[in-house]
């Protein structure tokens, strides 16, 4: 049946879509695994048509649903209660104003289909869940493309959600992650081998473990933390304002800060809290800071403007980009702001250089300056081979002259 949403998303598309608009419906999935095609039923209850576009409730018991092709669409969306339908292959073609949204949240769903179109994503708490599912995008081949992604989309008691981005490619992007209504339970999570990029995000709780979180923009976690225990994080990113029982706890994977020479910032801001004399960024011993230096000494910033700081022993990865530093130069590698304590453990941090590989590091030491800054100095750049192979030759000559 053609709804007034329907419609009007259908409407907004432009002239293409009209033509077909008419004969536009909501189809529903009876449950179970098939195939979805254009021009075939299969388990819908009235063949598909790409020309019109249709809409895909998919409900009843759970299957893997392949998607044979290209699918074009305006709204998909899951209702089944008895599991997680996983929609595989193919690709989803969503038309303007086009939707993903799970009406029933008791179990994840998964979609491995490449995504185009930007639709919106609503997660939803209910009827019965308040729990942490919600739809897990994981693409196999190809990429998928997200525009706002609601997380959680309602208001009241339930408000717990959850989007996964996962999947083994690149190329994948949702403009933003933000909560809409509700008391911001929501979590956010990156895994798997994927890269993912994304702008704002605001959520109850980040958790990165696989891949990589591209991040250009404002995340703020307002419930509990931003924890990452694999993966990489990257970008411009500035993470504030955790207003609750709040931490920042960095214990292993990657931080490469910009997408070349960039900042994290992290700023806890004027949020208030249960324990916010405890607010803690934790650098931990299984973290890779990869740390870029370029033309006139400019490097990667971490800046930590307030709370509690705790460097452990981790490995800074140096990445050579056009940098000059001669030993006694003091590169910045952390920034801070009035910090209520510091526990940093600066000698026992590894210096990799298989990045830099004409850099010698081995005179090399983390100091901070008690006044704002952490820094490295004793980094020398080593004579190149080719230099090295010069000054050879011009040894040669003079022994023949003489």
């Amino acid at each position: 049946m053609i709804t007034t949403k329907h419609l009007l998303a259908s409407l907004s598309c432009g002239a293409l879509l009209i033509a077909g608009s008419a004969n536009a419906a909501n189809l529903t999935w009876a449950g179970g695994a098939g195939t979805w095609q254009d021009g075939t039923q299969d388990q819908f209850d009235a063949a598909w048509s790409n020309a019109n576009p249709d809409s895909a409730d998919f409900t009843g018991s759970v299957g893997t649903v392949t998607v044979s092709g290209s699918i074009d669409l305006l709204n998909l969306d899951f209702s089944s209660a008895s599991g997680g339908y996983v929609i595989d292959g193919g690709t989803l073609n969503f038309a303007s104003g086009g939707v993903i949204s799970n009406s029933n949240n008791t179990h994840n769903h998964t979609i491995t289909s490449v995504i185009t179109g930007a639709p919106t994503v609503s997660l939803y708490d209910g009827p019965a869940g308040n729990g942490y599912e919600g739809i897990i995008f994981a693409p196999t081949s190809g990429s998928q493309t997200l525009g706002l992604v609601q997380n959680p989309n309602n208001t009241g008691n339930r408000d717990k959600s959850g989007i996964y981005l996962n999947g083994s490619t690149t190329g994948n992007t949702a403009t933003e992650i933000l909560y809409v209504g509700g008391d911001r339970y929501g979590t956010v999570y990156k895994q798997g081998t994927s890269t993912w990029s994304v702008g704002n995000i605001t959520t109850g709780t980040l958790r990165v473990s696989g891949g990589t979180l591209n991040i250009n923009g404002n995340v703020h976690a307002t419930y509990n933390n931003v924890i990452m225990t694999g993966g990489r994080i990257s970008g411009n990113v500035n993470f504030f304002k955790s207003d609750r029982r709040s931490s920042y706890q960095f214990t292993s994977g990657a931080l490469a800060p910009g997408n070349s020479i960039g900042t994290i910032e992290i700023d806890w801001g004027t949020g208030g809290g249960p324990n916010a004399s405890q607010w803690t960024t934790t650098i931990g011993s299984g973290v890779t800071y990869e740390w870029e230096v370029g033309a006139g000494n400019t490097t990667d910033i971490i800046n930590i403007q307030d709370g509690r700081l705790v460097i452990q022993d981790f490995t800074l990865q140096i990445i050579d980009l056009g940098g000059t530093p001669a030993a006694g130069d003091q590169l910045a590698v952390f920034t801070y702001g009035t910090l209520d304590s510091k526990t940093l453990d600066l000698a026992n941090v590894t210096i990799d250089t298989s990045l830099a590989p004409n850099w010698d590091a081995s005179g090399a030491s983390l100091v901070d300056d008690g006044s704002g800054t952490i820094y490295l100095t004793g980094l020398v750049p080593e004579p190149s081979s080719l230099a090295l192979l010069g000054l050879g030759g011009l040894l040669i000559a003079r022994r023949r002259r003489g």
